[in-house]
């Protein structure tokens, strides 16, 4: 009999599923983690402590930018240059960049999930809904990550942000305003979750959810008659 749990010491539990083949071709069985339990194993340690941090758009950037595009007189269908979620992915991209040069042990994962919505179709205010950014390690590598989020302006973020928007530099109007005021494009909040290893490991086991998932996006179509 294979042993279906995997509770290995110094590593967060795992269920090992193999998912059934069904026997009808268009539907796609899987089993998945959970972007929770999937993000803090790639740094998860038991013997370690860990910071979470949460970060959402800073209110005066869209407000700014929201100023900027009514004067710009832009319609509501327009791209326009108001703070949306292609502008909070550039900031988090230059984010994670820096922290790797930095070379903070550091993972993060939207608190909320878009599932099956379209980049273009993204909530509008999705810019305010909180990420979670953990780092793994000390007080130091915690306040380091904090000067990072304050630092997006600088010019070696500035250089991350240029070189991945080239060629068609869709959002650096928006990012050249933001840094010319000097306003910072993310925020952090107060409330920090310091927690060591061991009790991580209790919590993740224990409240984070694996899920086995039935795709049957691949069905065909089925007509008012009944028949594809």
């Amino acid at each position: 009999m294979v042993n279906v749990i995997r509770d290995i010491k110094n590593k967060l539990l795992s269920v090992n599923v193999v998912p059934q083949i069904s026997g009808n071709d268009n539907i796609i069985y899987s089993f998945e983690n959970g972007i929770v339990r999937e993000e803090i194993s790639k740094i998860f340690d038991s013997e370690s402590r860990f910071y979470f941090m949460r970060t959402f758009a800073n209110s005066e950037a869209i407000d700014s930018l929201d100023k900027w595009d009514e004067q710009l007189g832009r319609d509501s269908d327009s791209r326009g240059v108001r703070f949306d979620a292609g502008l909070m992915d550039v900031y988090l991209n230059a984010l994670r960049i820096l922290s790797k040069q930095q070379e903070l042990v550091y993972a993060s994962y939207d608190l909320v999930q878009n599932k099956n919505v379209h980049s273009i179709d993204r909530h509008s205010e999705q810019p305010q809904w909180p990420v979670i950014h953990i780092v793994r390690g000390d007080n130091f590598k915690r306040d380091m990550f904090s000067s990072l989020v304050y630092s997006l302006n600088c010019p070696t973020a500035y250089e991350i942000i240029k070189e991945k928007e080239a060629p068609q530099n869709y959002r650096m109007p928006q990012v050249n305003h933001l840094r010319e005021r000097e306003i910072n494009p993310l925020t952090l909040d107060e409330k920090i979750w310091e927690v060591d290893g061991a009790t991580l490991k209790s919590a993740i086991d224990n409240l984070c959810v694996f899920s086995y998932i039935c795709d049957s996006s691949r069905m065909p179509r089925v007509n008012d008659d009944g028949y594809p």
